[in-house]
């Protein structure tokens, strides 16, 4: 036991007596144990949720965590469910959690409080202490835990409504809100966060007014709830959950009449109270600021004159304005005025705008002058005494005497003092009344400040501002004077530049310092600074190392006194008082104030929604802040009350410039104060900054006129421990930099490049600076160096050395060897425990790392593009990891598009200045991204484009920088499906809705923030949904300020290039677009847009072509310089590919190749201005890239082969893998290897492209998304053939192993295309995940929405391809197991559906036709369970009953009605749009043949044998179609046609004439006009029959085979004939019976099965008409094929008389033994089969019962042709077959006379 127990635990000896007793299972008392006490009727049993929370409240009160933890955690498992762990994307981790609702119902409300203290209880124990926020989480970690902690409290929170505890509901509330404010304060919020939000609202709104008053300040939590919920719910795109949330704050702050918000009654005197007032105000005119609110805010009263203004204001400035005349006595006068300026400004930054804003601005101020103003005590006490004197006393009577005199005497004294009293009271009443309106306009003075400086910046030369001052001396206080010196002004006039902006940012930051508005004085100061870095006098302070200049006067000689001041007065004063103000707020802070203001007003401007209470620093605090200050104040003060962060590196860099200013004026005694205050302010943190500037400012003041004097010993001794301390390395590497900075200084203009001579001192020093560095293993320093070595290599033109340089510190950052060759392991870690590379290497490696990467990718050797490629996709792994420093961010790739950062890390700067001077991350950003989407990898490029877009417009405001992030963001998205995205990016980039702001926090020019119309991602472009975003799509064009900026730049030529690419795209998705009507509908509007912005992006090249033309002599033609050349040549390279992809897309291939020819002349012109890669004179993304030429020569080679013309595809891929080879691109390899191999197939060499694509399967890196669809095509590809050739074998056996192969190869593409379709977004459900109810384990995540669908996805369509040939494959395989995987695949093809509307129907026929004949299998195989050949098929129908059959309606179920409906929707997909696939057709026919002959549904046995004969009917008329158009036609002489051919049909037979004469021994038509027909139909017949054949484009052939179709059927009539009827509706469908009817069909379920079946339709003469014998045979395959084969040499020997002159004399008896030998094997074949007798040689001459005349075999010739089958009418034949197929088994003489 321990020696002192905690208090309320019994002491060790004490003894504590348990009461006991045992129960049998029927609750019976097992006798007794012990002595029993006496019961106690108090102690009532408890339950048990009860018990185990007094337990865990008393551990936890004790201090005895884990009996705690085991107490709640009993509790947990009776009322809460928790679901399986997902990722974030699929559900939020609020909802991970949910209540048992069963234990709910079931519990008292006793125990219900119980649950909800406990939950309560278990987020106060997870809360971190100061140890643990030592040891240095991720700031992803301490946000999940925030989230972890506020999932409990909202559960408490349900708890406690569910217990009716309105006490406990409103503190859950209260305390979940506080636990979000820290990620409510960040700058990236997540939606994770609404839901909690959201629930303490709605419990909040559940509650009587009078429970709100346990809530301290309950209006200011109910108005911050409101706001954070509504403006989360806006930032998400949620208005109308916004306008909900923001109704709901309003009703509960609006309180009821004579009450106030908690319900209190008020009295006769009593009102509301302030805080409450002020905040119902500012939450209301926030909801009126709004324009989707304010229906939110109709309820709220009292603030009307707030309300008009914002309401107005949300509109526009001009109609707010009027309204600021009614308010001059309000005083909020100067407020509303400075908000309408301000949105004036924002709205229209012209010199116009400007001259109204100065005069409103001192219109207001000269009135709120006057209500600040007061008149003096000595005027006010002068005035009473002269109304006192008067009135004199009255003359004394004498009646009167002497005390008659006194008295009236006294009267008038005592007036006099009561005058003099009262006006005393009325000067101290109009002094507060001044100050307290001087104390709320201060605050806004200091925002007038602002906009004038604003102002200045937009006209300059406008009229002076009029002097803004106060006449008292009281309120003059609240005016900055900053004196001026003519003269001095003259002589530094290049100076002054600006000097009007800087005195009106320092004056706003003085009077917000006074106000006590600490984040105006930041923007303030911020201005000052971001803006003095741009003028004249900065780039003077720039010009000594590190803005400190040494001025050395040694001693010993006469020296000259020191140079006079270098910049004027004005300005030093300026930067001085900026410092000042700023080091005023960090005292201010010091003293424990938080950084947001402590008066209500200030607060509300610093970004608070309402104030919070009792801010003032308390002692305890007060004695903290001391406490900690000598181990650095601001790093452990308190920061929960702060509205932002502090970055106190930009405050030394401020306090560093004006400390530069100073000593530029030499004023060393203000130099020596500032320094000396700020480093008693941040207690020594940066001495080794301002310490320098102290021993100067100390030396020139103690010195002489002959030199220099001594610091004091105090800072004497500090500077040289300080150099004690530093490091060899480091002073070193300090060394270095100053050397390097007389040479060059870091991050100049772009493309200035160095001479070696000029560089090579510094390179020496860099070397000797890096080799100590490794001796003394400083890796910190080594990193340093070998960065700022390597950028000096790579500006004296030495790129290859500077790469390698940079490879080296990448290896030193890691501290590992070669990371380029793991860095994929690296990143990912250990499997077994994963943890983020963010959490493993640290923020600073990572983004050090991140930099390296993006520059080595952008300037390593375009010789090496493997290498760009690896370094390419190594940036962007470590920018995903950046993102997971945040919940914030999304959780996958996909979920950036359409997201824009703002913050990556909440109060943090990762990246280091060097990193965006030296390493230019920027252009390595832009260059990495560049080549991810040369590669197609637009996934991966997302969150590197999301980082772009936050470091250029947020961070660097960089204007070209920004709208590239844009141009290839659009082109990101495009790639990846996200068509909403990508209008949206294309809008804004267009309007430049979301370019940086300039240093003033001005837009370039007005903000046009109008989103485009809604494009619906789940339906195709044509549809009337998305006709308003297609026209605003296609109407497009960039505001005037964007031309003024970028047109220079071609960039907007970029832009333009990057919509044609959307466009292009989007009329891919419509399933309406064929060739035949490119021009026509939204598909042809989409395709002539594409055209007009071609051309036009082709017009503004050659005008910059000659804009930008060189001076050269007369005559001579004018050509561009090198980088712009190259900028030309790279826009005309991809336009010109863009444009060969719409032509191709209108069927156009031969101009379509001429086009890509036209691009790679152009390139290989360019070729000598390519800049060098080390040359920044070329943004990346304007690049000409090798990739563009190798990808110019993959597109030849495709189109070669599609065009048939093999041997100059063979030419292209020979010198494509040569030219791939040599620039080590392994990616354009592969897929030119992959053409190569489907060459092979085409030639016919079968055997080497199946081992061929093989072995590119296995070798290819098709893990990366650069080869996914090659990969896929390649399978599909490989699979097929192999499917082919075994078949073609005819050997089960072989059949089966080829399948086999084919489907596992398949099955790997599916897999890969699966998971890249999930992570492109395939799944339906994913948007909102935060807002979805979560669900229990085992259930659906979420039900599939249809408006989430997305129909662009580029994977679904290949994978909707791959799945059905994977069913086929399978389903073509014996088993009922290979039979159900067949069905789950095609099942799972057939979901897939939906998200692809526009695939070809041929497609889907097949998806519909396989699973429709395993329906058919299953129903058959429920019938007979035996086998499928055994089920009684057929029947016999006669006429009358044939007639009856249409008026029935009988309808199958189960299986059988499954495989009715998919057989049915393939067969009107088939033929829908033409006879593209007959062979399919046909099997179509058949197998609704085999379901409605099989008679599975009882009592309908006549409509289904009528159906089963005439789909056999049309399946053979089919198959004669299909032997028509490849064998007839073709061969029939050539007829005119009366229309001229259309242009792609013109282009098709060129094609065409092309591969014959590269044929061998081909000839080619001498005149092609007169056999145009014939031509047309040998093209119809070559496309049909590679119909099946794998194909490079398989939408694209179909199309062509409609066009071809739909021309022919206009204007050629024997194709017209041949084409087979239509197939009616079912029950209208009735054979068509003539006597003599033979009809045959064959169908083989499967590949080279030993069996065949024969369906046949006999005519069958009855009594009551003619009839119909409807049957199947099942007969051995290898005879019947030997059948077909006699019977066709019976047929060769038959006609030998008519041809052979030596058998003219041949007698007709000859001819009879031939027909009797071929009908006597038919015979043996089906009797054989039928089991009529044994299989026996058959007699020598058997003459048939039914005689068989001399045509007989042409007919059986017919109808054994096993392909098509046949149908004659042959009334001898068929009484015969009839006999051979109807008649009784077991007679021998069947087939003889006898």
């Amino acid at each position: 036991p321990p020696s002192s127990p905690p208090a309320g635990v019994s002491p060790p000896a004490t003894s504590i007596v348990f009461a006991a007793a045992g129960y049998a299972a029927d609750g019976k008392m097992i006798g007794s144990i012990g002595r029993t006490s006496v019961e106690v009727l108090t102690s009532l049993p408890l339950p048990r949720a009860l018990a185990w929370g007094y337990v865990g409240r008393a551990a936890a009160q004790l201090n005895a965590k884990v009996v705690a933890h085991r107490a709640i955690a009993e509790i947990f498992a009776t009322f809460i469910d928790k679901g399986e762990p997902l990722e974030a994307w699929e559900q939020s981790p609020m909802l991970s959690w949910r209540l048992s609702l069963r234990a709910i119902a079931h519990s008292a409300p006793a125990e219900l409080r119980t649950a909800a203290q406990t939950c309560l209880l278990e987020a106060y124990l997870r809360a971190p202490t100061l140890v643990e926020d030592a040891r240095g989480h991720s700031a992803a970690q301490d946000q999940l835990g925030v989230l972890s902690r506020a999932r409990l409290e909202v559960l408490a929170l349900q708890l406690a409504l569910a217990a009716g505890d309105d006490a406990l509901t409103a503190s859950a509330a209260q305390a979940t809100f506080h636990s979000l404010i820290p990620l409510l304060r960040a700058g990236q919020r997540s939606s994770f966060l609404i839901q909690p939000l959201a629930a303490c609202l709605a419990a909040l709104s559940l509650l009587p007014r009078a429970a709100l008053g346990s809530i301290q300040s309950a209006s200011v939590l109910l108005a911050r709830l409101g706001y954070e919920a509504s403006q989360l719910a806006i930032e998400v795109r949620l208005p109308s959950l916004a306008v909900q949330l923001s109704a709901t704050a309003s009703k509960l702050l609006t309180p009821d009449e004579g009450h106030d918000v908690t319900g209190k009654p008020l009295g006769a005197g009593d009102v509301l109270e302030p805080e409450g007032t002020l905040v119902y105000r500012l939450f209301g005119e926030w909801l009126y600021s709004r324009a989707e609110l304010q229906a939110a805010g109709t309820g709220m009263v009292g603030g009307s004159p707030g309300f008009k203004i914002c309401s107005a204001l949300s509109r526009s400035a001009d109609e707010a304005a009027p309204l600021l005349g009614a308010l001059e006595a309000d005083v909020r006068h100067f407020e509303f005025t400075v908000q309408v300026c301000a949105s004036r400004l924002a709205a229209n930054p012209t010199p116009e705008a400007v001259l109204a804003v100065r005069e409103a601005l001192a219109r207001a101020s000269e009135v709120s002058r006057g209500a600040s103003s007061f008149e003096p005590l000595s005027k006010r006490v002068a005035s009473a005494r002269d109304s006192a004197t008067a009135v004199e006393p009255a003359a004394a009577q004498p009646a009167d005497g002497d005390e008659a005199v006194v008295e009236a005497m006294r009267a008038h004294h005592g007036t006099t003092l009561a005058a003099l009293v009262r006006a005393m009271w009325l000067f101290v009443k109009a002094r507060g009344t001044a100050r307290a309106h001087h104390a709320a306009t201060l605050p806004w003075r200091a925002q007038s400040k602002l906009l004038l400086a604003r102002c200045a910046a937009i006209s300059p030369n406008a009229a002076p501002e009029l002097p803004v001052r106060d006449d008292t001396p009281e309120s003059a206080q609240g005016e900055v004077v900053l004196p001026s010196d003519h003269a001095e002004t003259a002589t530094h006039s290049s100076l002054l530049e600006g000097l009007d902006v800087l005195v009106e940012c320092a004056r706003a930051s003085t009077l917000a310092l006074r106000a006590h508005c600490p984040m105006v004085v930041l923007q303030a100061t911020a201005m000052l600074s971001n803006y003095y870095s741009g003028l004249h006098a900065a780039a003077l302070a720039a010009s000594a190392y590190g803005g400190f200049d040494e001025l050395p006067r040694p001693r010993g000689q006469k020296n000259p006194p020191d140079p006079p001041s270098a910049i004027p007065q004005q300005l030093w004063r300026i930067l001085l008082q900026g410092a000042e103000s700023v080091l005023g707020l960090l005292a201010w802070m010091r003293e424990g104030y938080p950084l947001g203001g402590i008066d209500k007003m200030s607060r509300a401007l610093s970004g608070a929604a309402a104030p919070d209470p009792d801010d003032a620093p308390s002692e305890a605090d007060e004695n903290e802040s001391l406490a900690f200050g000598p181990r650095g104040w601001f790093e452990r003060r308190e920061t929960a009350r702060d509205t932002a962060s502090l970055d106190f590196a930009w405050v030394l860099s401020t306090v560093r410039c004006a400390l530069r200013a100073l000593q530029l004026a030499r004023q060393w005694r203000r130099q020596e104060r500032l320094a000396l205050s700020f480093d008693a302010i941040t207690d020594g943190k940066y001495s080794l900054e301002v310490l320098p500037f102290v021993a100067q400012a100390q030396q020139k003041l103690h010195g002489t006129k002959w030199a220099d004097g001594e610091s004091t010993p105090a800072v004497l001794q500090r500077v040289v421990e300080a150099a004690r301390n530093t490091s060899a390395c480091k002073t070193s590497l300090e060394e270095c930099r100053k050397i390097r900075h007389q040479v060059t200084t870091p991050g100049s203009s772009a493309g200035t490049s160095l001479e070696i001579e000029v560089v090579t001192p510094v390179i020496r020093a860099y070397a000797e600076c890096v080799s100590l560095c490794r001796t003394r293993s400083e890796d910190a320093m080594l990193i340093e160096a070998l960065i700022e070595l390597g950028e000096l290599r790579l500006r004296a033109g030495q790129a290859k050395r500077a790469a390698e340089l940079w490879r080296q510190a990448l290896d030193s950052t890691f501290g590992r060897l070669d990371v380029m060759r793991q860095w994929r392991d690296m990143l990912e870690g250990d499997h077994a425990a994963p943890e983020p590379a963010l959490d493993r290497f640290g923020a600073k490696v990572c983004v050090r790392a991140l930099a390296l990467s993006c520059a080595l990718a952008v300037h390593t050797s375009r010789r090496d593009l493997g290498a760009r490629l690896e370094y390419a996709l190594f940036g962007a792994a470590l920018a995903r990891a950046l993102f997971h420093g945040s919940v914030a961010h999304p959780s996958r790739n996909i979920a950036f598009a359409g997201f824009r950062l703002h913050e990556l890390w909440p109060g943090a700067e990762p990246f280091e200045p060097y990193v965006y001077t030296t390493l230019r991350v920027l252009d390595g950003l832009q260059g990495s991204a560049a080549i991810l989407l040369e590669y197609e990898m637009g996934l991966a490029a997302l969150p590197m484009l999301s980082l772009y877009k936050h470091l250029s417009t947020d961070v660097c405001r960089e204007a070209r920088h920004s709208l590239a992030a844009d141009v290839l963001t659009a082109e990101a998205l495009t790639a990846t499906g996200q068509i909403q995205q990508a209008i949206d990016a294309l809008a804004a980039a267009y309007n430049g809705a979301d370019l940086p702001k300039n240093s003033l926090e001005l837009a370039p020019a007005p903000v046009i923030r109008i989103p485009p119309p809604a494009f619906q991602t789940h339906e195709p472009p044509d549809t009337k949904a998305n006709a308003l975003a297609v026209a605003a799509l296609v109407g497009l064009a960039p505001a005037p300020h964007m031309i003024a900026l970028f047109d220079s730049s071609m960039l907007l030529a970029r832009l333009d290039l990057a919509r044609v690419s959307l466009l292009l795209r989007l009329s891919q998705g419509s399933p309406a677009l064929t060739l035949s009507t490119a021009l026509v509908g939204v598909g042809g509007v989409l395709l002539t847009a594409c055209e007009e912005k071609l051309a036009a992006v082709a017009s503004a090249v050659a005008s910059k072509q000659l804009q930008w033309s060189v001076d050269v002599e007369a005559g001579d033609k004018p050509t561009a310089t090198g980088p712009q050349s190259e900028v030309l040549a790279a826009i005309s390279c991809q336009a010109l590919t863009l444009h060969s992809k719409l032509l191709t897309r209108k069927g156009l291939t031969t101009v379509a190749v001429a086009a890509l020819r036209e691009a790679m002349a152009t390139a290989q012109a360019a070729g000598a201005a390519v800049q060098p890669t080390g040359s920044f004179k070329v943004p990346p993304v304007m690049q000409l890239s090798p990739v563009t030429w190798l990808s110019v020569r993959y597109q030849l080679a495709n189109a070669a082969l599609a065009q048939g013309q093999l041997t100059a595809c063979d030419e292209q891929l020979q010198i494509g893998i040569t030219e791939a080879q040599a620039a080590n691109d392994g990616v354009m390899r592969q897929k030119l290897v992959l053409t190569q191999q489907l060459l092979n197939a085409e030639r016919g060499e079968l055997q080497g492209a199946i081992s061929g694509l093989e072995a590119w399967l296995a070798t290819c890196t098709g893990e990366a998304d650069s080869l996914l669809m090659q990969t896929a095509a390649a399978a599909m590809h490989v699979a097929g053939l192999k499917v082919g050739v075994s078949t073609l074998a005819g050997y089960a056996a072989d059949a089966a192993r080829g399948v086999g192969a084919a489907v596992v190869i398949l099955q790997h593409a599916v897999e890969k295309l699966s998971a890249s379709a999930v992570e492109h977004g395939l799944p339906s459900s994913e948007r909102w995940p935060c807002l979805e109810q979560s669900v229990t384990s085992g259930a659906a995540k979420s039900e599939d929405r249809a408006s989430l669908r997305n129909v662009y996805l580029p994977q679904v369509p290949v994978l909707l391809r791959a799945r059905v040939m994977l069913g086929e494959a399978l389903a073509s395989l014996p088993g009922a197991e290979m039979a159900a995987k067949a069905a789950e695949e095609l099942s799972a093809a057939a979901e897939l559906l939906p998200h692809t509307p526009a695939s070809p129907p041929s497609v889907v026929a097949r998806l519909h036709a396989v699973l429709g004949r395993l329906a058919r299998e299953r129903a058959q195989l429920f019938y007979s369970p035996t086998s499928v050949a055994s089920t009684p098929w057929g029947g016999v129908l006669t006429s009358a009953k044939a007639s009856l059959i249409p008026e029935q309606t009988v309808a199958l179920n189960g299986a059988a009605g499954v495989a009715c409906r998919h057989l049915l929707d393939a067969l009107a997909l088939s033929t829908r749009d033409g006879p593209v696939d007959l062979q399919l057709q046909a099997s179509i026919l058949l197998d609704l043949a085999l379901l409605h002959g099989a008679k599975l549904a009882d009592g309908c046995e006549d409509f289904h044998v009528n159906l089963a004969a005439a789909y056999v009917l049309a399946a053979a008329s089919a198959n004669r179609a299909r032997h028509s158009m490849f064998v007839e036609l073709p061969s029939l002489a050539a007829v005119p046609l009366a229309a001229a051919l259309p242009q792609l049909l013109t282009e098709m037979l060129k094609e065409s004439r092309a591969i014959i004469a590269a044929t061998p021994g081909a000839v080619v038509p001498p005149d092609p006009s007169a056999t145009v027909s014939r031509q047309l139909l040998h093209l119809l017949s070559s496309m049909m029959r590679r119909q099946r054949a794998p194909k490079l484009d398989e939408e694209a052939h179909e199309r062509a085979i409609l066009l071809l179709q739909a021309f022919l059927k206009q204007h050629c009539p024997p194709f017209v004939a041949a084409l087979p009827p239509a197939v009616p509706h079912r029950e209208d469908f009735v054979a068509d019976i003539k006597p003599g009817l033979v009809c045959v069909q064959w169908i083989s379920s499967r590949p080279a099965e030993t069996s065949i079946t024969m369906l046949y339709v006999l005519h069958r003469p009855s009594e009551a008409g003619d009839g119909l014998a409807v049957g199947s045979r099942a007969l051995p395959a290898a005879a019947v094929r030997q059948l077909a084969a006699t019977i066709l040499d019976a047929l060769r020997k038959q006609a030998e008389p008519s041809t052979v002159p030596l058998a003219a004399k041949s007698t007709s008896s000859s001819v009879k033994e031939v027909v009797a030998a071929t009908a006597s094997a038919v015979a043996s074949v089906i009797l054989e089969a039928r089991g009529a007798f044994p299989a026996v040689p058959p007699p020598a001459v058997a003459e048939p019962r039914a005689r068989l005349d001399e045509k007989v075999l042409g007919h059986l010739a017919a109808i054994f042709n096993v392909p098509t089958g046949g149908l004659v009418h042959d009334e001898q034949l068929c009484a015969w077959l009839h006999q051979m197929l109807e008649g009784e088994a077991g007679t021998k003489d069947v087939g003889t006379d006898e």
